[in-house]
């Protein structure tokens, strides 16, 4: 058992990183846009190549921008300094300057310091040397010109001290010295005022300053290699990067995109997918981060970011962007907001009740006849409703029940004030109904107002279905408030945090933006040829061939190792 388990780490630990390093997501080449002036540091010199952050960009039209390192050899950047430096650019000639290098009349040259042979006196203003029947602005010059058909011979010229007097700096003594060593020839140079004559002299023209160095030639090679050994030192500017390194604006010159290799479009936080292109929704809220506008609270805002997309936008602001509002600005520009229309249905039913209070004049005339004994009691009841105003005639017939013997007669009037008047022979009844009348009209009125008030309500009342635990506490206290999966999730994070597990974590390899490797050879000048610069790399399969023998041989060595035999 205690092999087996051993047999299955060693295989984790060798699958898991190929595991990670063979992503899903497809891998899509970049091409360096711009320089990222926004990053903490723009350049940096790491052993044989130089890194750029730049402002890439995938290779569609519609491929989002993203902050990456770019990275470029120094033999190729030395080369690309020193052919913007021929076409004219003031950066690259200051850096091919710092290293003791310009161009005159399109060819590279350097300042040396002018060494003066043996016993040679160096020009001076308004004074020249004559050897013989020649003359030159120094003594080697004079010689030079005097034995011109005796050096093309093979003879070289030696300059002595006068013999008479070797302290008179006006006067020398000048030797041809054959191949084999004798003395050839042998004349006496001496130096004369320009007042006298040779105005063709260089020390006599009137504008003659003594030089103190000469302009030598210098190969391409020799100048790359001189500009490849100074480049860490080298502290350039932002403005001095910007002018070397853009053609047009900010955009970077076609030659240094073609030779700076770049990191592939990156993924999501996922792994599964890669950013979203220009004009998405993520790429407007993450500028809304990026400017510091963004906020949660306001859907109404132009700075509204959803909870929902705020993980998603924070990544794309901080690390695919590095924080640069100009390359979520550059990927936000063609965003457009979504505009739509809701139309929504709703019902009203109401009740209401409507009671009209009218005034009634009207006159009745009531007659009635009765026989009474005793003593009789009349009842009588009336009721009247009506809406506006009426006028008419009514009659009012009361009954009434006597017992007894007697005849009277009389007449009645009613008024519509609400009170009924009967008048009979030896009795009056009065039938008072003016409370009863304003009690209803109260009544009525006051159900008016509360119909009147419910129609005019647009209060709504909020129905909860589940009850907000800040506010409805429960009585019980909850061990396990997240149920089985918080006693899960806190057992997982405990059981990661042991030593075993940190042990096994420090195997893991954080290769999410690995790719295929290229090795450069670089011949350099031999035998004063340049045989340049060549990249090795293989495809992907073969890479992928060579990572399945690596995983099969580890297993069966592991197995070996383990069990024996």
């Amino acid at each position: 058992m205690k092999k087996l388990i051993a047999f299955l780490l060693s295989v984790q630990l060798i699958i898991a990183p190929c595991q990670r390093a063979y992503a899903v997501v497809p891998v899509v080449a970049g091409v360096a846009y711009a320089i990222d002036f926004a990053a903490p540091q723009i350049i940096r010199y790491i052993g044989s190549e130089v890194i750029f952050q730049t402002i890439t960009r995938g290779m569609d039209a519609v491929d989002a921008y993203y902050s990456a390192q770019s990275k470029i050899s120094k033999s190729k950047f030395a080369s690309f300094i020193r052919s913007r430096a021929s076409a004219g650019n003031l950066a690259a000639a200051a850096i091919l300057s710092a290293v003791g290098y310009y161009y005159s009349d399109s060819v590279l040259v350097q300042d040396i310091p002018i060494e003066y042979a043996e016993n040679d006196i160096p020009p001076v203003a308004g004074y020249y040397w004559k050897v013989g029947s020649s003359s030159g602005a120094s003594v080697l010059e004079a010689s030079q010109n005097y034995f011109s058909s005796a050096i093309s011979e093979g003879g070289t010229i030696l300059i002595k001290t006068y013999a008479n007097d070797p302290s008179l700096s006006t006067i020398r003594t000048v030797q041809l010295i054959s191949s084999s060593g004798n003395v050839r020839y042998e004349e006496r140079a001496m130096r004369y005022s320009c007042s006298s004559g040779s105005a063709n002299i260089s020390t006599c023209q009137a504008s003659y300053t003594s030089p103190t160095f000469t302009q030598q030639p210098v190969s391409d090679s020799v100048a790359e290699q001189a500009i490849f050994n100074d480049l860490a030192s080298l502290s350039l500017s932002e403005s001095q990067i910007q002018y070397l390194t853009a053609s047009d604006g900010n955009q970077l010159h076609q030659e240094l995109v073609n030779a700076l290799e770049t990191a592939p479009v990156p993924a999501m936080p996922d792994n599964d997918t890669l950013i979203p292109n220009q004009g998405d929704s993520l790429w407007y809220y993450a500028h809304k981060i990026a400017t510091g506008t963004a906020q949660t609270t306001d859907s109404t805002s132009s700075t509204y970011v959803p909870s929902s997309s705020w993980n998603a936008a924070y990544y794309l602001s901080n690390t695919v962007a590095n924080s640069n509002p100009s390359i979520t600005g550059l990927n936000s520009a063609t965003y457009t907001a979504s505009t739509g229309t809701t139309t929504g249905t709703g019902t009203t039913t109401g009740t209401g009740t409507t009671t009209g209070t009218g005034t009634t004049t009207g006159t009745g005339t009531t007659t009635g006849t009765g026989t009474t004994t005793g003593t009789g009691t009349t009842t009588g009841t009336g009721t009247t409703t009506g809406t506006g105003t009426t006028t008419g005639t009514g009659t009012t017939t009361g009954t009434g029940t006597t017992t007894g013997t007697g005849t009277a007669a009389g007449t009645g009037t009613t008024t519509a004030t609400g009170s009924t008047t009967v008048e009979v022979p030896g009795a009056t009844i009065i039938l008072e109904l003016t409370g009863v009348e304003s009690r209803l009209d109260q009544s009525n009125a006051i159900t008016q107002q509360i119909l009147d008030g419910m129609g005019a309500s647009t209060a709504t009342v909020q129905t909860t279905v589940i009850p907000d635990s800040s506010i409805a506490l429960s009585f019980w206290d909850v061990r396990y408030p997240e149920g089985l999966k918080g006693v899960f999730s806190s057992f997982k994070m405990n059981v990661l945090s042991t030593p075993i597990f940190d042990w096994l974590d420090s195997f893991s390899l954080n290769v999410g933006s690995a790719s295929e490797p290229a090795f450069e050879l670089c011949f350099g000048s031999i035998a004063q040829i340049d045989f340049g610069c060549y990249s090795l790399s293989a495809d992907s399969y073969v890479w992928s061939a060579i990572k399945a023998m690596m995983i099969f041989c580890a297993l069966i060595v592991s197995r070996r190792i383990v069990f024996g035999g």
